[in-house]
């Protein structure tokens, strides 16, 4: 059987490649430079270079089309949210030469819209930090008297496409209402794309990770963040393995089963550290960071994700 793993530069490429490569998966690792750290593990056989997902998008889709049907590959593995978005919205044409191991385009991108997944989490009971919807600098005047800080800013995408290609979004802080316009003024995609600011949770990370057969939940897996890059919040780079709390994996049933999610997901949580309440912050629709921990604790996600993906 043959495997292709998307954006080899990406920690949990790697982790994909070490965990199908070990099953006696042939796995075939992309990126759109010709060296990658996924393709530099001895799991993978070959490393493929292909055009930019973000600057090239249409190239990269006909690259798709052509290599999986070449090389008949029998399981499509993407691994961004550029990348995983591409490949769902084209599942149709990509499926007929391979399996996909990814939700469907329309469940990703209700999670991928931060807006659509809070007001969605709010329907379904999940709690959520207060949170003001901003369409652009100029929605911004409407309510920035409401604003309580500190806060966080976000774009309501982390990957925006555009004419151009997609862009690089992140999350901000402000302290002050003078802070708040300056953000927004000096930061492009604030001031022209929708963004979000919400009241500032301090206290703990807490993730859950879930793999879904169409709908229907098989594995669970849960961290605790224990130290972040940059420490205001951002990437894990320390966390260890927590009981998993009933209370979030039913949360995430709510959530994602309606959707006929199929694939692993990832939900953020931040603790508040004066009461203990947790909040959801965002949900990832494709393979995370830190997925080697759940590897290494026992949940094989990547290949779990490959047999549903084969209809195992």
């Amino acid at each position: 059987m043959k495997a292709f793993v998307t954006d080899g530069d990406q920690r949990p490429a790697l982790a994909i490649v070490r965990s199908l490569g070990r099953r006696g998966v042939s796995v075939l690792v992309g990126e759109e430079h010709p060296v990658s750290l996924a393709s530099s593990s001895k799991y993978c056989v070959r490393h493929v270079t292909y055009p930019s997902p973000e600057r090239h998008p249409e190239a990269f889709r006909q690259f798709l089309l052509e290599f999986v049907a070449r090389e008949k590959v029998d399981v499509i593995v993407p691994v961004t949210d550029v990348t995983t978005h591409w490949i769902s919205l084209n599942r149709d044409a990509l499926g007929r030469h391979s399996a996909i191991a990814a939700p469907p385009f329309e469940a990703f991108d209700v999670v991928t819209d931060k807006w659509s997944l809070l007001q969605r989490a709010t329907r379904c009971g999940i709690p959520i930090p207060r949170t003001h919807f901003v369409d652009g600098i100029a929605g911004l005047k409407a309510l920035v008297d409401r604003v309580e800080y500190p806060a966080v800013v976000k774009p309501v995408r982390s990957r925006i496409p555009t004419d151009r290609g997609w862009l690089r979004a992140s999350a901000h802080y402000a302290d002050s209402e003078i802070d708040l316009w300056r953000l927004y003024q000096e930061t492009d995609y604030l001031a022209s794309y929708p963004s979000l600011i919400q009241e500032r949770i301090v206290g703990p990370g807490l993730g859950v990770f879930v793999l879904f057969d169409h709908g229907r939940p098989l594995a669970t897996f849960a961290h605790r963040r224990l130290r972040e890059k940059p420490p205001s919040g951002g990437v894990s780079v320390l966390r260890e393995s927590v009981p998993l709390d009933p209370r979030l994996r039913d949360y995430a049933v709510r959530m994602l089963a309606p959707l006929g999610w199929h694939g692993f997901a990832m939900m953020e949580y931040k603790q508040d550290r004066r009461t203990g309440n947790v909040f959801l912050m965002e949900v990832n629709g494709r393979p995370w960071g830190s997925l080697q921990l759940a590897i290494d604790a026992g949940v094989d996600f990547p290949y779990l994700s490959y047999q549903i993906a084969l209809g195992h």
